[in-house]
């Protein structure tokens, strides 16, 4: 049986190490270039829920922010940023109108707005505005300048001109 045609193209020489070494810093490069990108967002987070966007009480919300994590998968690599304070959702997107119960015994103790003590078998919250720190935070890094594609296309670029 006749073989079938084919055509093989390789990279090879002094060129196919200076690519196998660019290929093995790349995945490292963005892993830097997003972690950078997420200490970012971290610090605009913070400044946003330090009274900028958010009136601080406790500070507890400030506190459960990040650190970003950052590691290398196959595509090249993958970070997350958490705000880990249960609210959070309820203070990014508000909430609505909703009825207050006790969860143990019967009634629900209270300060009112003159600072008396109030006892009540349930209350009508009238919800909460959405005070958005986290997306918002988010949508300005992606946005630049550099916006993120530029970062981790200069980073790359850089890794490449290094090798």
């Amino acid at each position: 049986m006749p073989q079938p045609l084919a055509i093989r193209i390789g990279i090879t020489g002094p060129l196919r190490e200076k690519v196998l070494a660019a290929m093995r810093q790349i995945r490292p490069a963005m892993v830097g270039t997003l972690r950078g990108l997420l200490i970012d967002v971290a610090n605009r987070i913070t400044r946003r829920a330090s009274g900028e966007v958010v009136r601080v009480r406790t500070g507890h919300l400030r506190r459960t922010i990040g650190p970003p994590t950052v590691q290398e998968t196959a595509a090249g690599a993958a970070g997350e940023l958490r705000v880990g304070a249960t609210y959070a959702p309820f203070v990014e997107f508000g909430t609505r109108p909703h009825r207050i119960v006790p969860r143990r015994g019967k009634a629900l103790r209270f300060l009112d707005r003159t600072g008396q003590v109030r006892f009540a078998r349930a209350v009508n919250h009238p919800g909460t505005r959405p005070r958005p720190f986290f997306w918002p935070s988010w949508d300005e890094i992606l946005a630049g300048p550099p916006t993120a594609r530029e970062r981790l296309s200069m980073a790359i670029q850089r890794t490449i001109n290094e090798a």
